[in-house]
């Protein structure tokens, strides 16, 4: 069917293919129509067993139904809108819901004007064999979405390279919920402006190869997220280079609970200029909680850190769990150990009452001081041997206060010399053997504390905390060296 070059003018300017069923080609390049009551094409449920061509149509519209209705219709072949021009000033301009193109649809270098909620381009339910081209297509949409596209499946890729996108809805600019792209999803040099809501939401959008959103712009309202990207999953690589969000204090980027089976490029310097030192006076955030990735191939583990500690909405373990697995899989086992240091100071600073009671937080501080949450064993084991030192100089500190007579720690009976002063080297054994909870010098059969005397008692009680203290370091050290508290909640 051919209407190559049609010109149709005023209240009959309608073309109506109902349920209509064509065989071969619709071929409608260069069509010319405005109507100012209702749709210019009105093709529900139509049959094409070939192409569909609106190569550089010009239609204006004034119709809430859509100005080119496809909605349920099937195009045996490819649908190619490359270059037409649609204006529709009271409602969507391409209304094509559960569309079905067996071959690719292009709507490259389209320029598209809708209006209202139900979006600029339909395409939700929609299914398109091959790929969907956009390149360079400009669409406006001042009262709702512009692309409405929830559900969308394509087979092939989807190329929205250097769009231009403008709307006001609350809904989002380019919707795309659940959709499935089957190759590749390619936004390089997009801009996306939405003054009222997201830029990208793309929940649980599924893309089997690489995400492409490099030097890219979002502007979104600063009450939603910029990309909305929460459970999505991505099959190759996710690329952010060169992107720009703009969103106020909300959140940027929300890629909460999603994967990616490939590389992450994904800058720190997108949410943060300065991602690094223990604070930060930006307030842009991203959404992390449940983000599974294998690598990141540009940005380091210590900007990534930087992200999760202070551009996060909440306290949640599993980012710094995530990233510490990421480090230990490529070998660096003492950057998963800061890391998961850092969980633990985030978590007693942002989430204490996740600790529980008072007493149960100052413990799990001085765990950090002490052990570094179970991460430093070698800090446990020099604090162990700094208390040993000090049952050692308390012992030969005891020996040398004099109680008149004798001294707080002497010679035994057994020794043959009672009251008599110990030798150095007694008292040092004196207080390691007071101290040690376990494997005695022996020392004492010869040389001891006099509990008798108010020094002697004196000494015995420090030397009894000295050896509580060692009881708890020496666990500390050897449940760290064996792995056993290397799993905090």
């Amino acid at each position: 069917m051919e209407l190559v070059r049609v010109r149709l003018i005023g209240h009959n300017a309608k073309i109506w293919l109902y349920d209509a069923s064509i065989g071969g080609v619709l071929n409608c390049r260069q069509l010319h129509a405005d109507q100012l009551d209702g749709p210019v094409v009105s093709a529900d449920r139509l049959r094409v067993g070939s192409n569909l061509l609106l190569e550089g149509a010009r239609i204006t519209s004034s119709g809430e139904e859509g100005a080119v209705r496809l909605p349920g219709a099937h195009i045996g072949g490819q649908f190619n809108a490359t270059g037409m021009r649609v204006d529709n000033s009271a409602g969507p301009a391409l209304f094509a819901d559960r569309l079905q193109v067996d071959a690719s649809m292009f709507l490259a270098n389209a320029r598209i004007t809708g209006s209202g909620e139900k979006g600029a381009v339909r395409l939700p339910g929609a299914h398109i064999g091959g790929g969907l081209n956009a390149m360079g297509m400009h669409v406006d949409n001042s009262a709702g979405p512009t692309l409405f596209a929830d559900a969308l499946q394509v087979d092939d890729d989807i190329f929205l390279e250097g769009a231009r996108i403008t709307s006001s809805s609350e809904k989002g600019a380019v919707r795309l919920l659940g959709a499935h792209i089957g190759g590749q999803f390619n936004a390089t040099g997009m801009h996306v402006d939405n003054s009222a809501g997201p830029a990208l939401l793309a929940d649980n959008l599924q893309v089997d190869a690489s995400m492409f959103v490099q030097d890219a712009h979002f502007t979104g309202s600063r009450r939603h997220d910029a990309l909305g990207l929460r459970l999505a999953r991505i099959g190759g690589r996710l690329v952010f280079t060169g992107t720009r969000i703009l969103n106020g204090a909300a959140k940027g980027i929300d890629l909460e609970d999603a994967q990616v089976d490939g590389p992450v490029f994904f800058p720190a310097r997108i949410v943060c200029l300065q991602p690094w030192g223990h604070s930060c006076p930006s307030s842009h955030l991203v959404g992390l909680d449940g983000f599974r990735f294998n690598e990141l191939a540009q940005t380091d583990w210590r900007r990534w850190l930087h992200l999760i500690r202070f551009h996060t909405a909440y306290y949640s373990p599993s980012p710094y769990q995530q990233l510490a697995a990421v480090e230990r899989a490529a070998g660096h086992d003492s950057n998963a150990r800061h890391i998961l240091i850092a969980q633990q100071q985030d978590l007693h600073r942002f989430a204490p009452e996740e600790l529980g009671g008072r007493l149960t937080r100052s413990f799990h501080q001085l765990w950090g001081l002490l052990g570094g949450y179970g991460y430093r064993a070698r800090r446990t084991a020099a604090a162990l041997l700094f208390a040993l030192a000090a049952a050692g100089g308390l012992g030969l500190w005891a020996g040398h206060v004099e109680t008149n007579p004798g001294y707080a720690a002497e010679r035994t009976t057994a020794s043959g010399s009672p009251g008599q002063q110990c030798s150095p080297v007694e008292l040092i054994g004196l207080g390691l053997d007071r101290g040690l909870p376990f494997a005695p010098t022996g020392l004492r059969a010869r040389c001891d504390l006099d509990t008798a005397t108010t020094s002697g008692q004196t000494f015995t009680v420090a030397v009894w905390f000295i050896q509580a203290a060692i009881w708890g370091l020496a666990t500390l050290a050897l449940a760290g060296y064996t792995g056993l508290i290397r799993k905090p909640a």
